[in-house]
């Protein structure tokens, strides 16, 4: 568990960037309406509020037992914010992708606003591309997260791990997904990354996977 605090802190640490150096940036804003800062970033600052509290509980729970800190139960009970804030940000990747090639072909002052913001330092050389695809990153390592996580409830409280497996799924009631929501996902598959096993994860794979419910 120790990997898994350590790794939120450093995604929360990017997050930061994100936000406070490029989200909040006036002269970027200057540069684009209301509407496309909206696509560019989508809840960004949400997911990174997200974070921040769920870095917060893990630290908390670490502080009070250092030598063997058991989160699952904090994991699972973050699950409907990370469901909540997600699903939109990956569904909106396939907009985001779109506007930014835009912007970069027909906004000169977009584009000289947005080289001046990723030469700062505290990018480390980093593209405001690489920031943006960090949730999509985060969430793809979620299913295996809630999994190790289910694991660990079960031990501690001596419960059965399929059923307890089988309440992730139903986190929010059912729902169809729609056809704009269908048409969106495909879009971003656009966006794909490659896990470390070399095989290519699909924005759509990785919803249908950490959140089924979601589309049944």
């Amino acid at each position: 568990m120790f990997e898994l605090i350590g790794s939120e802190a450093s995604y929360l640490r990017s997050l930061k960037v994100a936000v406070d150096h490029f989200y909040s940036s006036e002269a970027l804003k200057q540069t684009l309406s209301q509407t496309e800062h909206h696509i560019l970033f989508s809840n960004i600052k949400q997911v990174m509020v997200a974070s921040s509290r769920f870095v917060m509980d893990l630290e908390t729970r670490l502080g009070e037992n250092v030598v063997l800190p058991q989160v699952g139960d904090i994991v699972l009970r973050h699950c409907p914010s990370f469901h909540s804030l997600y699903v939109p940000y990956v569904t909106n990747m396939m907009y985001q992708e779109a506007l930014i090639t835009q912007q970069m072909q027909q906004n000169k002052n977009f584009v000289c606003s947005l080289k001046k913001l990723e030469s700062d330092s505290v990018c480390q050389r980093q593209s405001l591309k690489s920031f943006l695809v960090l949730p999509f990153q985060r969430i793809t390592r979620i299913k295996l997260l809630l999994e190790v996580s289910v694991q660990l409830v079960c031990l501690e409280m001596l419960l059965d791990f399929g059923k307890v497996k089988r309440e992730i799924n139903v986190f929010h009631p059912p729902s169809v997904c729609s056809t704009r929501h269908q048409q969106s996902l495909s879009g971003a598959s656009r966006a794909c990354e490659t896990t470390g096993n070399g095989e290519h994860v699909q924005p759509q794979d990785v919803l249908h996977q950490c959140f089924p419910a979601y589309f049944q």
